[in-house]
């Protein structure tokens, strides 16, 4: 009570429940940042949402979406996860999928459920089916199924984003198939009721943009500024309109493309072309994070009987340097299948006339 009268008349207080894991990797760097008080619960997603429910918290952080009446969610971030066993293991090179499945399957697992929904999720994006296996280990804390795995207890899933560079002589993890990534959105789930609360929507705006993409966190031909200035100036020059609607800020271009409204992607001119951009909007919609977007082959983004239609039409697009009202259907990187309605595909001419290779851009979609 008495810390409760002393608090500043000045500042609002947010109770928060979330992931002890979520809330030392996301929102503990953030506190800082805030103009608020923050009280804080920790729980798993069923607990979390007892506790919404019960209005003990705010907001809640969670990975998990509960159809429950007077819950809302909005996407907060995605997580990848990756495989992750003791630095002594072996693993053997492989060239066939079901060899590498079979491997998997004989190992000691670690899980934090015993529902599996992330290994489940990992067995269907892969192998197509659900795995045949049963945990040595079941431990409701991600940094202790880590801490476990060290003393070779084990191979688990993990978040990439508390696999930071380890600080130690001697390794004590590797990653294993770290090309192999499955993701899972986290969301931020608050009462219907309070969604138009100022101080709820100012903590959930402060959180997510301490928490949005970075710049420098990002790799590869598309992450800098005169790539994206290359990709509005084409767009401009053949079509006569602005991408963006209006000019982009000088030094911003490449921020502002990332963050823009629109999906936004492009793909180079090698002879099996791969994506070298694709913005926050083409990155939900394909659902693939930055590092799993660029480099993908571009023919992958449809299905395999769209395939020529797809060849077809950007042959057309180089040909005339940009076609406006493309429809087409596209296909995520979990097979989820969308139409691309009214997409303009241009080429990506720089002020020399050099071809760096073919964008896209569209607002509307919706799923089939």
């Amino acid at each position: 009570m008495e810390l409760k009268h002393n608090l500043s008349p000045l500042m609002n207080t947010i109770k928060i429940g979330t992931m002890p894991e979520l809330f030392t990797e996301k929102v503990m760097a953030s506190l800082s940042q805030m103009e608020f008080h923050t009280v804080s619960y920790f729980g798993d997603a069923e607990q979390l949402l007892e506790l919404l429910k019960e209005d003990r918290v705010d907001i809640i952080l969670t990975s998990k979406k509960f159809v429950t009446p007077g819950i809302e969610y909005v996407r907060f971030m995605q997580e990848s996860f990756v495989v992750v066993a003791p630095y002594e293991t072996v693993v053997p090179d492989f060239t066939h999928l079901k060899d590498m499945e079979c491997w998997l399957s004989e190992q000691r697992w670690i899980s934090y459920g015993l529902e599996l929904p992330i290994i489940r999720k990992y067995w269907k994006e892969f192998f197509k089916k659900g795995p045949l296996i049963n945990p040595v280990h079941v431990i409701p804390s991600l940094p202790l199924i880590l801490r476990a795995i060290e003393e070779g207890a084990g191979i688990s899933l993990l978040p990439t984003y508390m696999l930071k560079n380890q600080k130690v002589k001697k390794p004590r993890w590797k990653f294993v198939f770290e090309h192999m990534t499955v993701h899972n959105d986290l969301l931020i789930g608050i009462k219907s009721k309070h969604k138009h609360v100022p101080v709820i929507n100012e903590f959930i705006k402060c959180l997510c943009e301490q928490n949005k993409h970075k710049i420098k966190e990002l790799t590869g031909i598309g992450a800098t500024n005169e790539y994206a200035q290359l990709i509005i100036d084409s767009y401009e020059r053949l079509t006569g309109k602005m991408l963006l609607g209006e000019k982009a800020m000088p030094g911003k271009e490449f921020d502002q493309l990332y963050h823009a409204g629109l999906v936004v992607l492009t793909h180079g001119r090698e002879a099996d072309p791969v994506l070298h951009f694709g913005n926050l909007a083409a990155q939900e919609l394909w659902e693939m994070d930055w590092s799993t977007f660029i480099g993908t082959p571009s023919r992958w983004t449809t299905e395999p009987v769209e395939r020529e239609e797809r060849e077809r039409f950007l042959s057309l697009a180089g040909d005339n340097g940009f076609i406006d009202n493309y429809t087409g259907i596209r296909i995520s990187s979990t097979g989820r299948r969308f139409y691309v309605i009214e997409a303009t595909v241009w080429n990506l001419i720089d002020e020399k006339g050099n071809n760096h290779g073919q964008a896209a851009a569209f607002r509307k979609y919706r799923y089939v």
